[in-house]
């Protein structure tokens, strides 16, 4: 009758709890897009700042981080351009949580312009600084030199019941190229 055919299985794929293995940024020349370039020691250093916030190095965030360093005040989808000639299969969606999890850690700062429609971000520093934001054209640049209100400054009695923990300052005017 019927004749027994051994079939040997195949081994499942090897999976590990980390998921699949996403290679490191290489440095390039610079993109006419104005895309990432990071050098070696802009790696290690972005590497080290990661691994001391509890998250692993990997490129999508190495990359992101070096981006926002030289392009700040980026928001997600611009994020995405800049780092895709380096790492073409990072998507979007990788971007936002990339960039999620270092405002989370402290690494970036969410910036919430009032004349933008999408969250920018730049590299936190220890000091909070104000921005000026242009109405007409939505360009952000920082203040450096214009200090910013502590959390503790904030009058109590204007927001009763309430622990201050962030001051936000956004100057809003029309920068030169708007105005000529």
């Amino acid at each position: 009758m019927g004749q027994h055919v051994a079939l040997r299985a195949r081994p499942a794929p090897r999976r590990t709890a980390r998921g699949p293995r996403v290679p490191r940024a290489e440095p390039a020349g610079p993109h006419r897009d104005g895309g990432l370039a990071l050098t070696a020691p802009d790696r290690e250093s972005n590497s080290a700042l990661l691994r001391a916030h509890g998250l692993r190095a990997t490129a999508g965030r190495v990359a992101a981080l070096g981006y926002l360093a030289t392009h700040p005040h980026r928001s997600a989808t611009e994020i995405h351009r800049g780092v895709a000639p380096e790492l073409p299969t990072l998507t979007l969606q990788s971007v936002h949580n990339i960039v999620q999890d270092l405002a989370e850690r402290g690494i970036l700062r969410r910036i919430h312009p009032p004349a933008s429609n999408a969250a920018l971000y730049e590299v936190a520093d220890e000091h909070a600084h104000p921005h000026a934001q242009c109405v007409r054209c939505g360009r952000l640049v920082d203040l450096p030199d214009a200090p910013a209100p502590a959390a503790g400054t904030t009058p109590m009695q204007s927001a009763p019941g309430m622990t201050i923990i962030g001051v936000v300052v956004t100057y809003l005017g029309v920068c030169a190229e708007c105005a000529s």
